[in-house]
């Protein structure tokens, strides 16, 4: 298999825009999450403030010509002009990967509850609400939680499928233990519903400085549920990499994008210590 190794720096929606259209098999998406905070760790960061702006501006004004149905479902369910901003940013991501993505390709989108529930409307509107696959919960810390406190300690991950034919290839890696029955396009399968833990620790080798890095394990288990061998992942926020990282080891091809140069220069280094090893890893998950 030749294979794909692409990480670029750049805006997510520009780049996505440079690749052939339905040509990814899985994308796997981790924007900010509209925290308003700025993320530094020893590595870099990024900015997840979000303000109403000349580039909000553009942005909605764009929509609006583009699809004026998306521009108005989009005014009509946030209340605080930041939170639009941040939604239009997101929509040029979603609407540009769901362009590049096959017939049988699937978009994942990890997120968590502060504007979870507008994002998951913006990707419903531009899949449809019917192409919805199903979530998996993600537990990211299990340290304890003072017994008159509730632990803020899990994220969502969220699928979606670009047509019914990716149902049927997904049926398989998923398996009837992941959830209820479905049917999308006439296609029948089964909706995921799952739970993982998967803790990437402070003293965790795998740490590289970026701030919101995620756990190998976790990708591997993600990739090996949306793709099967010498498929195409991509990452549109690729952070440091990990994403990557995890469809080499298990035989994929990868595309990486990030905003911050920063991001690149990790995910660059990390995956050219790593060439060599797809393939060697996790041989029993990569067939999936």
């Amino acid at each position: 298999m030749a294979e794909l190794g692409r990480i670029e720096h750049g805006p997510a929606h520009v780049l996505l825009r440079t690749l052939p259209a339905r040509s990814v098999d899985m994308v796997y998406a981790d924007p900010p999450f509209f925290t308003q905070r700025e993320w530094k760790a020893a590595g870099g960061g990024f900015s997840d403030v979000w303000r109403w702006d000349e580039a909000a501006e553009r942005r909605l004004s764009a929509l609006g010509s583009r699809c004026p149905a998306r521009a108005d479902l989009l005014q009509a369910i946030v209340v605080r002009a930041p939170a639009l901003a941040y939604l239009l940013a997101l929509e040029e991501i979603v609407d540009a990967a769901h362009r590049t993505l096959r017939p049988t390709g699937t978009f994942w989108l990890h997120i968590d509850d502060t504007a979870g529930a507008y994002a998951r409307v913006l990707v419903d509107h531009v899949f449809g609400s019917d192409r919805a696959w199903g979530s998996l919960t993600w537990r990211r810390s299990t340290g304890s939680v003072p017994a008159r406190r509730f632990a803020r300690c899990h994220d969502g991950i969220h699928a979606w499928v670009r047509t019914g034919a990716a149902l049927s290839r997904l049926a398989s890696p998923a398996g009837e233990d992941c959830g209820r029955p479905m049917e999308i396009d006439g296609v029948r399968g089964w909706r995921l519903e799952a739970f993982a833990v998967d803790a990437l620790t402070s003293g965790s080798t795998e740490r590289l400085g970026w701030p919101t890095q995620k756990p190998e394990a976790l990708l591997r288990k993600v990739v090996a549920l949306g793709s099967r061998r010498g498929d195409v992942v991509l990452d549109p926020c690729c952070g440091s990499g990990t994403t990557l990282a995890a469809a080499r080891d298990l035989g994929r091809r990868w595309i990486g994008f990030d905003a911050s140069a920063a991001a690149v220069e990790i995910a660059r280094g990390r995956l050219a210590a790593t060439e060599g090893r797809q393939g060697e890893l996790f041989g029993e998950a990569a067939d999936g």
